[in-house]
């Protein structure tokens, strides 16, 4: 995991490493930094952005101090001397502070970045993930064979243009340009594109552009209005989902809101429009995170059930409810999602005996939309996967008799 000196996103590097460690028996985790010193993160993100909020979670803190612990973390080996025929994986963390830029620019690290990726996608042996500012490492990383980024042509996650917009802006009368690691932003032709003679933009209402003429400081408020009245609709409306707890103050909105597991399962099994969403309508890609979605699910559902058994293992049952739930999530599995999430929230309140009581449920709704993606895929067209062509028999002419099979040892014998 190569990080910056300072400024690096305490979540996005604490989460993986306590993932990992949960998931992959005898896993060794290694950092690396530009020239061997031990990296610091973030310091508003362990007390607080703003007013004590819009920072990591107890949860990632927590992690976070178990990470930097390790004989690892402690001991970074520098950029340069990095030999990446060790390793199987690779992760790409992000961070916003102006830190992050020492490590999204060296030269040093997409050399040595650059012929583990091409493995990754080409011989599929290596993996690489990376998190929020981390693909920005890999946008600038050149094929020398193409001349282009590695990531040209392939589909990645990043860091939306909107969040980035509206935690400035909720920030910047205090903290300025904290939140803007760039002048110009991650996503699309505002960011990534940028590296190649792409055109910054910023996305103007008329009430932006009036307030903006006003007074600079005005577009605080056109940002709240033009991106956060629909939240306030969605927050104050009625659906048949599980109801969250939210709040109406600005800084409140900006967290994740809290879930409430109380009360029945939902009665959506599957919200198509969710999918949708996070495939941005790309129907062979849906297809592709619902059999991702599938597989998920089929290892980390009999798991769960496992780590139920004596001993009884929390780390690993918190680990794969917390799994089905999030994919749950992205997919629009809305009572799957429900029951995981309220099988994790029991157990992190160490309700061992009531989480096993929604077992046999979730099973059954996993069941349930299981059916539901598989008859989705049927109506668009198949798996997702591309089918080989079926190459029919070579049929045996009929004047053409087959000799007989000889045993081996008789023609041994003979």
């Amino acid at each position: 995991m190569p990080l910056p000196d300072k400024d690096f996103d305490v979540t996005e590097t604490s989460i993986p490493y306590n993932y990992l460690k949960l998931s992959v028996p005898n896993i060794e985790i290694e950092f690396s930094t530009e020239n061997g010193n031990v990296a610091e993160c973030d310091p508003l993100l362990l007390t607080g952005v703003i007013f004590g909020k819009l920072g990591a979670s107890e949860e990632a803190k927590g992690y976070y101090a178990e990470m930097i612990q390790s004989e690892a973390f402690q001991h970074p080996i520098p950029y340069r001397d990095l030999d990446m025929e060790r390793y199987d994986a690779i992760i790409l963390p992000g961070g916003h502070a102006k830190g992050m830029r020492q490590y999204l620019e060296s030269q040093t690290l997409r050399d040595k970045i650059l012929p583990f990726f091409l493995r990754c996608t080409e011989g599929g042996d290596k993996v690489c993930a990376a998190i929020c500012h981390g693909t920005l490492v890999l946008a600038r990383t050149i094929d020398p064979t193409t001349q282009k980024s590695v990531l040209f042509n392939l589909k990645t996650t990043t860091l939306p243009k909107y969040m980035e917009f509206n935690a400035y802006m909720i920030t910047f009368w205090k903290l300025g340009d904290y939140y803007r690691t760039y002048p110009v932003y991650l996503q699309g032709s505002s960011g990534i594109n940028a590296e190649y003679g792409g055109t910054h933009t910023i996305h103007n209402t008329p009430l932006f552009v009036v307030l903006s003429l006003i007074s600079p400081k005005l577009r605080f408020f056109a940002s709240f209005v033009h991106y956060f009245f629909p939240y306030l609709l969605v927050c104050t409306s009625t659906s048949n989902q599980p109801s969250f707890t939210t709040t109406t103050s600005l800084l409140g909105m900006s967290q994740p809101a809290q879930p409430n597991f109380d009360g029945p399962t939902p009665k959506d099994k599957f919200v198509q429009e969710t999918l949708e969403g996070y495939s941005d309508g790309d129907v062979e890609f849906a297809k592709t995170l619902i059999t991702s979605y599938i597989g998920s699910v089929e290892e980390h559902l009999p798991l769960l059930k496992e780590s139920f058994k004596e001993p009884y293992d929390k780390e690993g049952a918190i680990l794969h409810s917390h799994d089905i739930k999030g994919s749950s999530a992205y997919i629009g599995a809305e009572a799957v999602r429900f029951l995981s999430g309220k099988i994790e929230f029991l157990l992190r309140h160490d309700k061992l005996q009531e989480a096993k009581t929604h077992y046999d449920e979730l099973d059954k709704e996993v069941k349930d939309v299981f059916k539901i993606l598989e008859d989705y895929m049927k109506e668009h067209g198949g798996s997702g996967e591309e089918e080989e062509e079926e190459v029919p028999p070579k049929e045996v002419p009929k004047e053409e008799k087959k000799p007989e099979r000889v045993p081996a040892a008789q023609a041994i014998k003979g």
